[in-house]
Order: structure tokens, then C-alpha cells, then sequence
């Protein structure tokens, strides 16, 4: 039986981070709080906020509760300047501008 790996490369930024997905994937299977998976992702790796929404969606999570514990853990781990930059592209996501 092969091991099917749930955090996976999907791009790299143009400063040369490694970007990765699978991350709400990660969390289902271990249990462990998506900030602490986040915390703990090497210096060199960001999270795909793409995948992050896609995966929400798959996995049934409330859009309004995810969105308030995601704005959160991005302050959390890496500053209320870089929620700024991330959230602009949040918002142009589909699945954010769907209604209440």
C-alpha cells in the first residue's frame, strides 16, 4: 500500500518560497489545529491560500467561521501587514463573495 502525501509543492513565490497545499487535508487526517500546521511550516514555505479555500470548500467547513479563524492565524503567525497583502487576494476568491 503506498502512502499518499497530503501536503504537497504547488509553486514557489517569486522570492523563493516554496508554496504548499493540502494543508485543511493534513489537519482532518492528524487532528491538529490549522495554526500549528501553519506555525510550524519551515521558513522557507508558505501556505497556497487557494488550496486552503478549495479544501474548506471540500471538506464542508462554514465559510464565515473559517474566514474569521483564518484572519486570525494570519495575524497570529505573521503580522497584521502581510493579512493586508494576503486578504486583498482572499477577497477576489468565489467562494468569499458568496452570500451569508
Amino acid at each position: 500500500m503506498s502512502k499518499k502525501n497530503l501536503i504537497k509543492i504547488v509553486g514557489k513565490t517569486i522570492d523563493g518560497k516554496i508554496v504548499v497545499g493540502g494543508l485543511l487535508r493534513f489537519k482532518e487526517t492528524y487532528g491538529l489545529p490549522l495554526e500549528c500546521i501553519l506555525d510550524f511550516l519551515p521558513k522557507n514555505m508558505i501556505p497556497s491560500w487557494k488550496h486552503l479555500l478549495d479544501e474548506a470548500i471540500v471538506i464542508g467547513i462554514k465559510r464565515e467561521h473559517f474566514l474569521k479563524e483564518l484572519k486570525t492565524i494570519i495575524i497570529d503567525i505573521y503580522g497584521k501587514d502581510f493579512l493586508e497583502y494576503v486578504w486583498k487576494y482572499i477577497e477576489t476568491y468565489q467562494w468569499f463573495k458568496k452570500e451569508k
